[in-house]
C-alpha cells in the first residue's frame, strides 16, 4: 500500500462510520499489525453517539492502565487514540484488552494503522458476545502471510476450548491440525493465536461469551496487500437466508471479482443463485466455501441450518488513478433485516449504500434528506421476491436516515478512498428515535413514552421481587403471599406475561401435576418453561437433566449467549433469564419462580397477579374474580397436551372433608408433630423469616388427612425448608440425624455435603467453585481430581463437547430433526459428529414421551407376574415354580448387526425379587423394595442414570432403557417385562420364548430341544453359577435350640437380649439396614440352672422398632407403643399379621420374622440378603462349624459366641448360659420315657413320615427329648416341640395329616373357630382385612372362623364385632386411639367407621408414651446413664464436667412451695463411666437425700421408703426407682439403672429455673452443636457444692 504513506492520517480517522451495532460496554484487543512501526503508528477506537442520544453520553476507555472520559454531543464522534503497547504481538495472552463504557448506546470501530498499511473493523457491545465461533482467516495470493484470530474475555475467569484446523506454535508448546488447546483466560484477558496456514473452520468454544476476532497480516488479491481483520458473529446469530449484492469496484475490469466466504457449523445443505443459476451442495460442520462474486450478479443463499456469510472486498480501483484496497464485512441474514436506519457519511470518503429490499416495498423506501443521486437503481434478485440497490449519498460528514414506514429492510454502508476502506451493515437504529433506551433520568425518576416521547417521571416506590412456589400435594404461595391447596392432576399455567409488548418480554412457566398412584394425592410432575422462543421440560425424577427439543440433555445449558441458562444447584435446577426470571425445581415436588418488580401487575396465573395485593389474586384466565379454588384452577388449564384431554381439576371424594370440619383452622396453636416441631424449632429455628413454619404445619395436617405418608412428608418438607434457608444465606445445622431423615444418594465419585458449593464444578466450568458468589446449598460433591459431566462424576479427561450451548456427555448421542442424523461426541477429540441415516434398519424416527429417537418399527414384550406366570414373546401362558436364578431372555444367535444382551431373574414364590440386565459388559441390578437406586456393576448408584443405558425411575416401576429398542422393567414386586424390536426377531431364547411368532414352540431348552414340561425348561434355563436358594430360615425353640441359616445347630441358654440376624456394617452401601433382636429368660418351667426360653423378639427397620412379646396375644409394640394386630406400616413397607398360631413380621425387602409367643421364632431373609448378615444366626457363607464374632474372629466356644452377640440393658441383670459339663442334662432313666413321647416325630410310619425325606426329623426328635426332660414330661412343651416340626414342614410345602387328637395335643381355639391342619385365615375376613394383612399362601395349621362369624386378624367374631382398619391400623370396636403424634383421637364406631378428632398437647406436655399408650403427658427432664441430659425442650447433649448441677428449682426463693434439685454427677475411676451418684432435694425446712445404692436420707439421717417427711411430700419405692414427690408440684425418679426423670405440674410450669430449662414458652429454644451442652450446664453450678472444674 505505497499510496498510503502520502494520505493524511486524520482522514482515515474520520472516516470511521457511525453505522454499526450499538451498546453500552465494549471490549476489544488489537491483533498484531505487521507493518513497521513509526511516528505514525496509531492505534485508536472511534466512539459514536447515535443522534436520538439524549444529551451528551459521558464514555470512558480504558487501555494499559490509562483512562480517558469524554462527553459527545448526539450525531457526533470521539476518536480515542490509544497507546501502542495495545498491540499483541506473537501467539500468547495478554492483558492489552480495550474496555469502552458509556452512558448511552454508542456504537464502535477500531482503527489498527501503520505505515503501508491499516485497517479498521465493527467492535460489537458485550451483549452481542456469544460462547461459540468458527475462524476465517483470508487467503491471499502471497502464501507466507501470517493468518490470526483473537479471544478477548470480558469480567470473569473463563475457559476456551479450540480445535484446530491449522498447525500453531503456542507458548513453547507445537499443536497440530486437528488438535485442542484448552485455554484460561483470567477477566479481561485476550489471546492471540498465529499460523502460516489457512486456520479457517476453527472451532472456537467457551463457557463464558467472548469476543473474536479474525484476520490476515497481509492479505493481497488486486491490488497490494494490507492488514485486514473483522470482529465475528458468534454460532448463535448466524441465519439461513442471505442477499448478498455485488460491489461496483470491478465494473471497469470483468476479470476481477470479490469473494463470498460462507461457514458452517455443523452438516448444512446450502442452495444458491446466480443469474438464473441454481446450485446445490452440502458443507459439513467447521467447512468454508468460497463464492466469487461478480459485477453486476447478485447472490441469493439459503440454508438448512445456521450459516456465516462474509463478504471480501479484494480491492479494486476507485477511478484510473486510484485503488481501494481491500476489507472485510458480514453479511445479514434478512431475518435481522430492520425498518429504519442511520447514516453518518464521512469526510474525504466516497460513502455508498447497498440496500437488500422485496418488490412491493421499493417505492416506499425514503433516504433523508435526499441525497445528490437521483433515486435508487433497483436490480431484481433472480429467483426471490428481493431487488438491490447501490447508491452514493455523500462525500461530506452529514447524517442520513433511510427508513420504510412497516417492512424490513437490508443496508450496508460501505465507503472507499485512496488506499483505504470500509464496510459494514448499517445500524438499525433511527436518527429521529427518541424512547427510553436512550434517555438519561435522575436515579429518583424513571422513563416512561408519553404521545411518542420519552419522559422522565417520579419513580413510584419499588416492587420487590416477588416469589411463588407450589409443593407438595401441591399446595401454592402466590406471588402477594396468599396460600391455597389445590389438587387438579392437569397442566396449569403457573405464570406468564399478560402484557407483552409492553417493554417486558413474553414467557410463560407451565406446571403439570400427576396423580400419586393409588391415591388421590398429586405431586408436580413436569415443568414447562417457555421463553425467548425456546421451551423446555424439567421432568419428575430425572435428576440433572432437561428435555428441550424432544431431546433430553445434560447441564449446563446456555441458550441465545446468556439469554437462558440452566445449572445444576444443590439437589435442584435453577433456570435464568437475562430479565429477571428463575425457576428452581427440585425434579421431585418443590416448583419456585422468581420475578423482578418490574413485572408487578403484568403477570397472571396460579401464582396471582403480583400487584402486592392478596385480596385479588384468584382472577381467572378471562379476567374474573373469584373465591373458588377450583375455578380459578380449571381456568388456567393448557389443554395442548396428550396428558390433558383425561385430566380432572376438581376434587373427588372426601378432598375437602380436611376444610369443611375446619381441620385446618383449628390448628393455629398445634405443633408440626413432636419430631418436626423439633426439628424446625431447633436446628431450622432460624428459618421462619425466610418460609413461615406455621404454613408448613397447615400442610402437613392436609397432606396427612388426605393420605399422604407422613415420614415421607416430613423428610421432603423439612429438605424444602431447609433448602429455602440456606439459599437466603440463614445459617442451619444438621437436621437429617435429628430427623431420622436418610441423606440424599450420591452417584459414584462424589460425596454428599451438608453445606456444599452451590455451583458445583463441571467439565464446562472447572472453576465454578472458586469463582461462585451464592450461598452454600445441601449436595453433592464430586471427590477431588473429578468433575461433573452430566449427571456423573468424572476425570477430566473424560469430559464430554460443548454443542451450541449444549453439554454432551462423552460418547453421548442425540438426533436432530427427524433423526436425519445421529450426533455423538467423540470423548478423544471433544468434538460433535454427526452420521447419517440416523436411524438403522428395522427402526424409524418417532416420538415416544415427548422424546424423539430411533425406535422400533415393531416390537413385541414378555411378561412375568406374580406366580409367576410368564406370557412369552409369542403370546404363549405358563406358569413356573421354580426359586433360582433362570435367563429370562437372552440372545441365542451370533449375528454382528444385534447387540448381546441378558436378562436374569432371581424368583421366589410371589415373583421376582431381583432383576439383572447384562449388557455391553456390564451388569444393571434392580432390588425388590430398592427404589431410588440400582447395583451397576456391583456400585450402587442413583436414578435416574445414563451411561451406555438409561435406567429412570418411574412412579411404580423402575425402567432399563438401551440405544437399540430393548427396555427392562421391574415394578419392585414381583412383574418383569422385557420388550425386545422387530430386529431380534427368531434370535431370542430364554423362558421368555423365541420370538418367531410360534407361540407352540416357545418352551425350547438350551439345546433347542422341546421342553415336556416347565419345570424342564426352567431347569434348563437355571443360572448353574447362582445359588438357587430363594431364602435362608434361622429358628430359636425352645431352651432355646438354634438353627443358623446355614442349617447348623447348636443350643445357647443365655438369659439376655442378643443380636439374632443383623445386615452387617459393611454390606449396608444398597440394601435396607436391620436388626432381629431376641430376648431370653430364665425358664420357669423347671428348677434347673442354666435354662432359658426366648420371650421376646424384636425387629429393627426403617426407624422403627417393632416388638412381639411372650404371651402379649393379638398385639405388638411400635416404638415403644402398643399397637394392635394386625398392623400396616408406611402403605406396606411392614405387615404383622397372624400366621396360623404365629405371628408374623413382613418386610416389603423380603425379611419375615414369626414367633409363636411361647416357644418358637423364625428369621427368614431373601436370597439377596444371604451371606450379607451376622449374629447367633451367623452368615450363610459360614462353610465351617465355628462361629462369627462381631469383630469377624471365630470361635467353637458357643458361649463366648453369645455373649458376644449381647445386646446390653442398663440395670438388667443377666448370664450368659453355660458350656460343657455345666449345661443341666437329662438322666438316662428319665431320657427313655421322654423319648417315647418324642418319638412321634421320627416314627417311618407316623402322621410325619410323609416330611422325613425333606426334612431330617432327628434334631427335632433330640430337641424334643431333652425339652420336655428339663421341663419333667410337661405336655404343653412336648406339643410345642413337636408343633415346631409340623411348622417347617409346612414350610416346605408338604402336606400333613392332623396329628393332634382330644387326648394329644389339642388345640385350643377361640371362641367361633374350630382347629385346621392347614387354616384359612382369609376364607372369611372382616371388611377391610386384607387391604392391612397378607393373606399366608402356605398352608399352616391354626384356627379357622366358623361358619357365619369372620376373621379380624386374629379371631373370629361375628360380622357387627368386626375391627375397624385404618391407615395401616386396626381398632377394636368402641376402641380409642391417639394418633398422628397427638394431633388426633380416632375411635372404632359400631358402624365399623373410624371417626378422628383433633386433639393437640398443651404448652406443659409432650407427645409420647407411657406404659405403652400414646397420649399427652407432662414434659420431662432426663439424667441419664453415662452423663447425657435432655432438657424439657427436647435437647439432649452429654455433660463432660463431673461435679453438682442445680437441675432444677423454684424461681422464687421465698415461695411457700419453693424447692431445689441438686444432682452429683462422677466418673468411676475403673470403668471410666460418668453417672449420678447422689441427689439432693431441698424444700423449705426439708431435705432429702438419694443416693446411688438407692439409700434414702433425711435431714441427714438415714430413712426409710415408703415414708412422708412431710404431708405434701412422699418418699417410694416403685421397684424399679424411688420416687420422690411434692404434690401439686413436681415429681422426681431415680432409678436403680442411674436414670433421673424430672416432671412438673401445669401450676407449676411457668415457675422453674435451673439447666431443665423452662417449660414455657416453648419456643424460647436454644441451638445446640457438638460440646455446647456444657456450656449450657456450666451456668448452673450448685454452688455450696465446690467441685473441681466448675
Amino acid at each position: 500500500m505505497k499510496g498510503l504513506a502520502y494520505f493524511p492520517v486524520g482522514l482515515v480517522v474520520i472516516g470511521l462510520c457511525s453505522a454499526l451495532p450499538a451498546g453500552r460496554e465494549f471490549a476489544t484487543s488489537f491483533m498484531q499489525n505487521l507493518g513497521g512501526d513509526g511516528k505514525d503508528t496509531r492505534f485508536s477506537v472511534e466512539v459514536a453517539a447515535l443522534p436520538s442520544s439524549q444529551g451528551r453520553t459521558k464514555v470512558k476507555v480504558t487501555a494499559e492502565g490509562e483512562v480517558k472520559v469524554e462527553e459527545i454531543e448526539p450525531g457526533k464522534s470521539f476518536s480515542f487514540k490509544l497507546p501502542d503497547s495495545v498491540e499483541m504481538k506473537g501467539s500468547k495472552k495478554s492483558h492489552q484488552t480495550v474496555l469502552i463504557e458509556a452512558s448511552q448506546d454508542v456504537s464502535v470501530t477500531s482503527l489498527n494503522f501503520k505505515q503501508y498499511t491499516a485497517d479498521t473493523s465493527v467492535v460489537y457491545p458485550v451483549k452481542d458476545w456469544g460462547t461459540e465461533y468458527y475462524i476465517f482467516t483470508p487467503i491471499g495470493d502471497e502464501s507466507d502471510g501470517i493468518k490470526e484470530f483473537s479471544i478477548t474475555n470480558h469480567k470473569e475467569p473463563n475457559t476456551v476450548e479450540i480445535s484446530l484446523q491449522g498447525s500453531v506454535r503456542f507458548l513453547g508448546k507445537y499443536y497440530t491440525r486437528g488438535s485442542a488447546m484448552t485455554i484460561k483466560l483470567e477477566a479481561f484477558e485476550a489471546v492471540q493465536i498465529q499460523s502460516l496456514e489457512n486456520l479457517s473452520g476453527t472451532k472456537v468454544v467457551s463457557r463464558l461469551p467472548v469476543a473474536v476476532s479474525s484476520g490476515h497480516g497481509c492479505v493481497q488479491k488486486f491490488t497490494s496487500c494490507n492488514h485486514v481483520y473483522e470482529q465475528l458473529l458468534p454460532v448463535y446469530s448466524w441465519g439461513k437466508e442471505f442477499i448478498i449484492a455485488p460491489l461496483p469496484y470491478h465494473n471497469k475490469f470483468t476479470n476481477q471479482y470479490d469473494s463470498v466466504y460462507v461457514q458452517a457449523s455443523e452438516p448444512t445443505k446450502i442452495s444458491m443463485s446466480i443469474n438464473g443459476r441454481v446450485q446445490y451442495y452440502t458443507m459439513h460442520a467447521g467447512e468454508t466455501h468460497e463464492i466469487k462474486s461478480y459485477w453486476p450478479n447478485a447472490i441469493y443463499l439459503t440454508s438448512d441450518k445456521g450459516v456465516q456469510v462474509l463478504f471480501e472486498f479484494n480491492g479494486g480501483p476507485i477511478d484510473f488513478f486510484d485503488r481501494a484496497d481491500p476489507f472485510l464485512m458480514t453479511i445479514l441474514p434478512t431475518i435481522h433485516f430492520s425498518t429504519s436506519y442511520a447514516l453518518q457519511g464521512q469526510g474525504d470518503f466516497y460513502n455508498s449504500i447497498i440496500a437488500v429490499a422485496r418488490n412491493k416495498d421499493l417505492a416506499d423506501i425514503k433516504i433523508d434528506p435526499k441525497p445528490k443521486s437521483e433515486n435508487f437503481d433497483w436490480h431484481k434478485v433472480d429467483g426471490t421476491d428481493f431487488s438491490w440497490a447501490e447508491m452514493q449519498y455523500s462525500t461530506g460528514a452529514t447524517f442520513y436516515q433511510i427508513s420504510h414506514p412497516s417492512s424490513p429492510f437490508g443496508v450496508y454502508s460501505l465507503g472507499v478512498a485512496s488506499a483505504n476502506g470500509y464496510g459494514s451493515p448499517a445500524s438499525g437504529e433511527t436518527a429521529e428515535k427518541r424512547d427510553c433506551s436512550t434517555m438519561k433520568c435522575p436515579e429518583d425518576e424513571v422513563c416512561k413514552m408519553s404521545r411518542n416521547s420519552p419522559i422522565c417521571f417520579k419513580k413510584p416506590p419499588a416492587v420487590k421481587a416477588g416469589t411463588c412456589w407450589a409443593m407438595g400435594d401441591p399446595h401454592y404461595r402466590t406471588f402477594d403471599g396468599s396460600y391455597y391447596n389445590f389438587m387438579g392432576n392437569c397442566t396449569y399455567t403457573m405464570v406468564k406475561n399478560c402484557h407483552a409488548g409492553e417493554n417486558l418480554p413474553a414467557f410463560e412457566v407451565d406446571a403439570q401435576n400427576t396423580k400419586r398412584t393409588g391415591s388421590e394425592v398429586t405431586f408436580i410432575g413436569k415443568v414447562i418453561i417457555k421463553v425467548h422462543g425456546y421451551t423446555m421440560a424439567l421432568v419428575r425424577s430425572e435428576f440433572g437433566l432437561v428435555q428441550m427439543n424432544y431431546t433430553m440433555w445434560n447441564l449446563p445449558i446456555n441458550l441465545g449467549n446468556g439469554k437462558v441458562k440452566l445449572s445444576q444447584s444443590g439437589l435442584s435446577v435453577v433456570v435464568e433469564t437475562d430479565f429477571g426470571l428463575t425457576v428452581q425445581y427440585d425434579w421431585k415436588e418443590y416448583l419456585v419462580i422468581s420475578l423482578p418488580g418490574t413485572f408487578s401487575g403484568k403477570v397472571c396465573g396460579m401464582c396471582g397477579n403480583f400487584n402486592t395485593k392478596k385480596e385479588d389474586d384468584f382472577v381467572t384466565s378471562t379476567g374474573s374474580q373469584t373465591n373458588n379454588v377450583v375455578t380459578f384452577g380449571k381456568s388456567w388449564k393448557v389443554t395442548d397436551g396428550p396428558h390433558d384431554s383425561q385430566c380432572r381439576d376438581e376434587c373427588p371424594g372426601n378432598c375437602e372433608t380436611c376444610e369443611n370440619h375446619s381441620f385446618l383452622g383449628r390448628i393455629k396453636d398445634k405443633l408440626f408433630c413432636s419430631l418436626l416441631t423439633t426439628v424446625m424449632d431447633g436446628p431450622l429455628s432460624d428459618c421462619n423469616a425466610v418460609l413461615d413454619s406455621k404454613v408448613l404445619h397447615e400442610m402437613c395436617m392436609y397432606d396427612v388427612c388426605m393420605g399422604e405418608g407422613m415420614t415421607n412428608f416430613m423428610c421432603d418438607t423439612l429438605q424444602v425448608y431447609a433448602d429455602s434457608c440456606q439459599r437466603a444465606g440463614v445459617k442451619i445445622y444438621d437436621w437429617r440425624h435429628l430427623a431420622r431423615c436418610p441423606e440424599p444418594r450420591c452417584a459414584e465419585n462424589s460425596h454428599y455435603e451438608f453445606c456444599g458449593n452451590a455451583c458445583p464444578a463441571t467439565c464446562e466450568n472447572p472453576d465454578a467453585v472458586k469463582n461462585c458468589k451464592e450461598n452454600c446449598v445441601e449436595t453433592c460433591v464430586c471427590d477431588e481430581g473429578f468433575l461433573l459431566s452430566g449427571t456423573a462424576c468424572v476425570p477430566k479427561a473424560q469430559c464430554g463437547c460443548s454443542y451450541k450451548g449444549f453439554y454432551i456427555e462423552a460418547e453421548g448421542s442425540f438426533f436432530t430433526d427427524n433423526c436425519t442424523e445421529k450426533c455423538t461426541c467423540d470423548q478423544h477429540t471433544k468434538q460433535v459428529k454427526c452420521e447419517t441415516p440416523g436411524c438403522q434398519q428395522g427402526f424409524q424416527c418417532k416420538m415416544v414421551d415427548q422424546l424423539l429417537g430411533c425406535q422400533p418399527v415393531s416390537y413385541s414384550e414378555c411378561n412375568m407376574t406374580a406366580g409367576p406366570h410368564i406370557e412369552t414373546f409369542d403370546r404363549y401362558d405358563y406358569n413356573f415354580n421354580g426359586t433360582c436364578v433362570y435367563e429370562l431372555a437372552g440372545v441365542c444367535v451370533k449375528d454382528p448387526s444385534l447387540q448381546q444382551f441378558r436378562v436374569l431373574v432371581q424368583i421366589v414364590d410371589s415373583g421376582a425379587t431381583l432383576v439383572e440386565v447384562n449388557i455391553h459388559g456390564s451388569s444393571i441390578v434392580i432390588t425388590r423394595g430398592i427404589k431410588d437406586s440400582v447395583l451397576i456393576n456391583g456400585k450402587n448408584t442413583s436414578l435416574p442414570f445414563r451411561g451406555n443405558v438409561t435406567v429412570r425411575q418411574f412412579d411404580d416401576h423402575a425402567e432399563i432403557q438401551t440405544k437399540f429398542g430393548v427396555h427392562v422393567s421391574y415394578n419392585w414386586n414381583s412383574t418383569v417385562q422385557v420388550k425386545v424390536p422387530s430386529t431380534y426377531a427368531g434370535a431370542m431364547c430364554g423362558l421368555c420364548g423365541n420370538y418367531n411368532t410360534n407361540p407352540k414352540d416357545d418352551l425350547r431348552l438350551k439345546n433347542g430341544t422341546r421342553a415336556v414340561s416347565a419345570d424342564e425348561l426352567g431347569k434348563s434355563w437355571r443360572e448353574n453359577d447362582r445359588s438357587c436358594q430363594e431364602s435362608a430360615t434361622c429358628t430359636i425353640s425352645g431352651d432355646p435350640h438354634y438353627k443358623n441359616f446355614k442349617q447348623h445347630y447348636f443350643d445357647f441358654q443365655g438369659t439376655c437380649s442378643y443380636t439374632a440376624a443383623k445386615l452387617c456394617l459393611q454390606e449396608k452401601s444398597h440394601h435396607h439396614n436391620f436388626s432381629v433382636v431376641v430376648e431370653n429368660e430364665k425358664w420357669t418351667m423347671t428348677d434347673k440352672p442354666n435354662l432359658a426360653v426366648a420371650t421376646l423378639v424384636a425387629v429393627e427397620v426403617y426407624g422403627h422398632t417393632l416388638i412381639l412379646r411372650r404371651n402379649q396375644l393379638q398385639s405388638l409394640m411400635v416404638d415403644d407403643i402398643l399397637t394392635n394386630i394386625p398392623f400396616n406400616l408406611n402403605d406396606g413397607q411392614v405387615k404383622v399379621f397372624q400366621e396360623g398360631f404365629a405371628y408374623a413380621i413382613v418386610v416389603d425387602f423380603g425379611l419375615k420374622v414369626t414367633y409363636d409367643m411361647i416357644y418358637k421364632i423364625e428369621i427368614i431373609i431373601p436370597a439377596n440378603l444371604i451371606n450379607k448378615t451376622c449374629g447367633l444366626c451367623g452368615s450363610y457363607e459360614n462353610k465351617t462349624n465355628s462361629f462369627q464374632l462381631p469383630n469377624g474372629k471365630m470361635t467353637k466356644d458357643v458361649k463366648t459366641f453369645g455373649a458376644a452377640w449381647k445386646k446390653p440393658t442398663p440395670g438388667v441383670v443377666c448370664e450368659d448360659g453355660c458350656s460343657g459339663d455345666q449345661c443341666p442334662k437329662c438322666n438316662h432313666a428319665q431320657k427313655k420315657i421322654y423319648e417315647n413321647d418324642c418319638g412321634r416325630i421320627r416314627d417311618p410310619n407316623g402322621t410325619f413320615a410323609a416330611c422325613h425325606s425333606k426334612l431330617s426329623p432327628e434334631y427335632y426328635y433330640r430337641d424334643c427329648v431333652y425339652d420336655v426332660c428339663m421341663s419333667q414330661g410337661d405336655r404343653t412343651v412336648l406339643c410345642n416341640s413337636i408343633s415346631a416340626y409340623v411348622r417347617d414342614c409346612q414350610t416346605l410345602k408338604v402336606k400333613l395329616d392332623n396329628w393332634r387328637t382330644p387326648d394329644f395335643c389339642p388345640a385350643q381355639c377361640s371362641e367361633h373357630s374350630h382347629y385346621s391342619i392347614c387354616s384359612g385365615a382369609c376364607a372369611y375376613p372382616c371388611p377391610g382385612l386384607t387391604a392391612s394383612m397378607t393373606c399366608p399362601t402356605t398352608c399352616r395349621e391354626g384356627c379357622t372362623c366358623k361358619e357365619g362369624y369372620y376373621f379380624n386378624g386374629t379371631g373370629c367374631v361375628a360380622q357387627k364385632d368386626c375391627s375397624c382398619f385404618h391407615e395401616g391400623r386396626t381398632f377394636k370396636i368402641g376402641e380409642s386411639i391417639v394418633t398422628d403424634n397427638c394431633h388426633q383421637r380416632c375411635v372404632c364406631t359400631a358402624s365399623g367407621e373410624v371417626k378422628c378428632e383433633d386433639i393437640s398437647c398443651n404448652a406443659t406436655e409432650k407427645c409420647r408414651g407411657e406404659n405403652h399408650i400414646l397420649g399427652c403427658h407432662p414434659k420431662q427432664c432426663r439424667v441419664e446413664t453415662g452423663g447425657s441430659i435432655t432438657l424439657f425442650s427436647g435437647k439432649t447433649g452429654a455433660i463432660s464436667v463431673m461435679g453438682a448441677y442445680e437441675i432444677i428449682t423454684h424461681c422464687n426463693k421465698s415461695a411457700v412451695d419453693w424447692f431445689r434439685v441438686v444432682v452429683m454427677f462422677q466418673e468411676c475411676r475403673m470403668s471410666g463411666v460418668r453417672s449420678v451418684v447422689a441427689i439432693y432435694l431441698y424444700f423449705n425446712d426439708l431435705s432429702i437425700t438419694v443416693t446411688d445404692k438407692q439409700e434414702i436420707w433425711v435431714n441427714g439421717k438415714k430413712g426409710t421408703s415408703p415414708s412422708r417427711p412431710r404431708n405434701d411430700i412422699s418418699v417410694r419405692s416403685t421397684g424399679r426407682a424411688i420416687l420422690v414427690e411434692q404434690l401439686s408440684t413436681f415429681k422426681l425418679q431415680f432409678s436403680y439403672t442411674k436414670e433421673i426423670i424430672v416432671t412438673v405440674s401445669d401450676s407449676m410450669a411457668a415457675n422453674v429455673c435451673g439447666a431443665c430449662g423452662k417449660l414455657l414458652p416453648f419456643r424460647d429454644i436454644m441451638l445446640f452443636s457438638v460440646g455446647t451442652m456444657q456450656d449450657h450446664m456450666a451456668q448452673f453450678p450448685a454452688q455450696d457444692f465446690p467441685t473441681c472444674g466448675l
